[in-house]
């Protein structure tokens, strides 16, 4: 669910971002979000379908947890960076 506990009130999201959801209600698509695609579905199965559908197009996880970015966050690095940004505003 998107909403500002989610989000760090919209920290976590860039101006330009296009978000997709997905979501079991009908309601909370756009809710809290303007979203560029909405998706009323479970997001668990839809994310095992769209993994599911990238392996079979040979597409080959890579992924944004490296180990330097797991040790930021353990230790709180990138919730000080966001808490800067917002308060430099």
């Amino acid at each position: 669910m998107l909403n500002h506990w989610t989000t760090r009130h919209g920290a976590l999201i860039g101006q330009r971002t296009e978000i997709v959801q997905v979501d079991l209600r009908s309601s909370a698509l756009g809710a809290h979000r303007p979203v560029a695609v909405a998706i009323l579905a479970d997001a668990a199965a839809t994310a095992r379908a769209l993994e599911d559908e990238l392996v079979a197009r040979g597409h080959h996880r890579v992924g944004r947890r490296t180990e330097a970015c797991a040790r930021e966050i353990a230790v709180g690095g990138v919730a000080r960076a966001s808490v800067r940004r917002r308060r430099d505003r």
